[in-house]
């Protein structure tokens, strides 16, 4: 009894002590984020970090992406943006700065007297706002830190650098990162390029070597990796779960969007989803429409659910998983919002346009041709659509006996005011395409088409097809 009451004693003393020493840690980071965030359309100067940078805690940071990523497929590159003219700015801004080694042997990137800060990243504030985050390891050396934005046309940064405000460094070192928020002057969808610069305290200490510049926008898109792991599983000859690959493509795409400066949210991040108390099965079937509301938690801007396709028991006399590329044909379903939305079908029917090419490219489908769709013609559900063979790809619209969406995950994103749609990739019955999914790389393809078609859609490239 005597160990008992000594181990409760000594149990109590530890939390106690932990307890303290959190205190002393909460109160360091508030020191350290006691300020505001730095705004484009306020008049102050004086830089302080934030510990929470993104607009909500319900999902991953715009540069985090779902766990099961496949090694085989390489991070895109984001558009071109040209740093000569942001470097000859850096030098005149602190001409009379030399450049050296630094006293610790550490390289600073940058020119001569003005390093570029690094780690550089963003997310949607809102649509007239865009953050912008940086390092703040280099805070000790650096004075202030100095904001440029240019133009992004087509994918390639194109106008001069502008100055978008000078900021004071806190001169800390540790913590959360640097921020500042762009803020615009309306809300149409628009890209920019982004690079800091920063003005150290001894120009003469560091030794210049380039630039860091990174792209955002003012859209944010959400991410549905369809199902959850373990739903709709083909065993046998080259084994394949949709449920477990949605979330693989989700992956790829969230990279891919961060490469063209968009931001995302995601209604899972691994195997399993939760979303307002309830759980895979039940998100899945009689609360499936909660999957399509997430999109209003982060105000996105659109809802993507992503998918891949199957058909009738032993269609066309078939096995059902051992049908002909004949039938692989992407299909494209949107909402009733996405119906009378421009954007909405004009990423619809990229994505549907360079899934057809895809697939063809990648010898997984015969169908070389997509029905795109126009603003008060997109075309029913017909189940024949579906199943045949050698049919094209198409941008349709199903809705249930009530004229509204019959789809639960279209449903709830429509109640929520967001335009959202459904990418039947291609057609998980055909055994070529289990096979590459195998293999790796077919995520990436898949993205690939995504992606364009959704910076198709918002303006941010000018041709339908890559």
């Amino acid at each position: 009894m005597k160990k008992v009451i000594l181990s409760i004693t000594a149990l109590a003393l530890i939390l106690t002590i932990f307890l303290v020493i959190m205190k002393m840690e909460y109160g360091k980071i508030a020191d350290k984020t006691g300020g505001k965030t730095q705004v484009s359309a306020e008049t102050e100067t004086t830089n302080e970090s934030v510990e929470e940078a993104d607009d909500s805690s319900k999902g991953p940071q715009p540069h985090q992406y779902p766990e099961y990523t496949p090694d085989q497929v390489t991070k895109p590159e984001g558009p071109a943006i040209a740093t000569d003219e942001l470097a000859v700015l850096a030098a005149s801004e602190n001409d009379t700065a030399g450049a050296g080694e630094s006293t610790d042997g550490e390289t600073l990137s940058g020119t001569a007297g003005m390093v570029s800060a690094h780690g550089l990243d963003f997310y949607r504030v809102s649509r007239n706002q865009i953050g912008i985050l940086w390092s703040e390891d280099t805070d000790p050396e650096v004075v202030s830190y100095t904001i440029y934005r240019c133009s992004v046309v087509n994918n390639v940064g194109a106008g001069d650098w502008v100055k978008l405000a000078t900021v004071n460094s806190d001169g800390v070192n540790g913590g959360s990162k640097n921020a500042y928020i762009d803020v615009l002057s309306d809300t149409k969808p628009v890209q920019y390029g982004y690079g800091v610069l920063a003005t150290l305290k001894d120009g003469s200490t560091y030794t210049s070597a380039g630039i860091e510049t990174i792209v955002a926008s003012n859209i944010r898109v959400c991410i549905d990796p369809g199902h959850f792991a373990g739903r709709n599983t083909v065993d046998g000859q080259y084994r394949y779960c949709e449920g477990k690959f949605s979330l693989v493509i989700a992956g790829e795409l969230g990279k891919r969007l961060h490469a063209y400066g968009i931001s995302c949210s995601y209604t899972r991040t691994g195997p399993t989803i939760a979303i307002g108390g309830y759980a895979n099965e039940e998100l899945d079937g009689y609360h499936i429409k909660l999957r399509g509301q997430y999109a209003a938690v982060d105000g996105c801007d659109l809802f993507i659910s992503l998918h891949t396709n199957s058909n009738q028991d032993n269609a066309h006399g078939y096995p059902t998983f051992s049908q002909p590329k004949s039938i692989n044909h992407p299909l494209v379903i949107v909402n009733t919002l996405a119906c009378n939305n421009q954007t909405a079908l004009n990423v619809a029917n990229s994505i549907g346009i360079n899934l057809v090419n895809a697939n063809y490219k990648a010898n997984l489908s015969t169908v070389t041709n997509y029905a795109s769709a126009a603003v008060g013609q997109v075309p029913g559900w017909d189940n024949n659509i579906n199943d045949s063979l050698n049919v094209n790809g198409m941008t349709l619209c199903r809705l249930n006996n009530s004229g509204k969406d019959y789809y639960g995950v279209l449903k709830g994103a429509t109640e929520v005011g967001i335009p959202g749609m459904i990418v039947e990739h291609g057609f998980h019955s055909v055994p070529e395409v289990r096979y590459a999914a195998m293999q790796g790389g077919l995520a990436g393809i898949w993205a690939d088409a995504d992606a364009y078609g959704i910076a198709y859609g918002f303006g941010f490239v000018d041709k339908i097809s890559y």
